[in-house]
């Protein structure tokens, strides 16, 4: 069983996601309760891209994911790729954790990934 937190302050939703299989369905049902035509979002703790894809259900969601453990970045931008086609919209970079890497209100929804 997975866990994953969705938050945007911007909209004033949240919602914690528990599935065992492929997040795309949940995070597509969460996506549309949260009412979110579009916006930046951030994907902190992602593993291995598949919930990072799943987040850009279009180009008004433009994704970036966090990848805390370095050794597994290469892998998150490969998946991306493959899901996605495409690698800009949706990318990755690694985060050692901490602040951020964001100026204040530019992340409209926030994905973390359980232990992130």
């Amino acid at each position: 069983m997975k866990k994953l937190i969705l938050f945007s302050p911007l909209w004033m939703y949240a919602s914690t996601a528990l599935f065992g299989g492929s997040p795309k369905d949940e995070i597509s049902r969460i996506l549309q309760e949260s009412g979110l035509k579009g916006g930046f979002v951030s994907h902190v703790g992602s593993k291995d891209g598949t919930a990072t894809t799943a987040l850009h259900p279009s180009e008004a969601f433009p994704v970036q994911a966090l990848v805390t453990d370095v050794s597994k970045l290469d892998a998150v931008r490969k998946e991306i790729r493959k899901e996605a086609g495409t690698y800009g919209p949706i990318a990755a970079d690694s985060w050692k954790g901490g602040k951020l890497p964001y100026v204040d209100n530019m992340v409209n929804l926030l994905l973390i990934e359980e232990g992130a």
